[in-house]
């Protein structure tokens, strides 16, 4: 989102936009569905949708725009046979948490415990999204991040990406009430 923000400053720039009216509009605008979406806000724990990170290097870039060792991060889905290997220590070396769902979930999992060492990524073998919905309830404190970024497809679990991102949100906001983000 950041660096989609500074894409649009420039652009904005080069076609005579003042700086301050550029700066209003991207204040103003609360982004895309399923991407990097504030879909529920509960107990100082945050729930972000971006269910549209079907590949290793969204999931990375999504973790990486959070506060070190604040993430719960789910990830896995169908298996398109991308390296997973990059994900796999991105998560062991920033995450709080791994919530390993779908058919890579379990390889994903034995990746990350294969090279984890001290204070690395707690690892979870859930399954499926509402099993990991579960667990990061459990999990969750003050101050974390409950991120829906699987770096896999969805297929197999959903029909697309969209249904995926929407079952999240539903299953975020019906664990701590319906309220809308703040």
């Amino acid at each position: 989102n950041q660096l989609n923000a500074q894409a649009a400053f420039a652009a904005a720039q080069a076609m005579g936009i003042s700086w301050d009216e550029a700066q209003e509009a991207v204040t103003d605008f609360t982004g895309l569905p399923h991407r990097l979406q504030l879909v529920h806000e509960h107990g100082g724990v945050k729930f972000y949708n971006d269910s549209i990170a079907t590949i290793p290097e969204a999931a990375i870039a999504a973790l990486e725009s959070f506060p070190p060792r604040r993430v719960i991060q789910i990830v896995g889905g169908y298996d398109k046979k991308l390296d997973l290997k990059p994900l796999c220590n991105a998560l062991v070396e920033r995450a709080k948490a791994a919530l390993c769902i779908g058919a890579t979930g379990e390889v994903i999992a034995g990746m990350m415990e294969q090279s984890a060492g001290v204070g690395a990524a707690a690892v979870y073998r859930c399954g499926d999204l509402p099993t990991a919905m579960k667990m990061a309830r459990q999990i969750a404190q003050e101050g974390d991040v409950v991120l829906l970024s699987p770096g896999c497809a969805s297929y197999g679990q959903f029909r697309n990406f969209e249904e995926r991102g929407e079952v999240f949100t539903r299953l975020a906001r019906e664990c701590c009430g319906a309220a809308a983000p703040t």
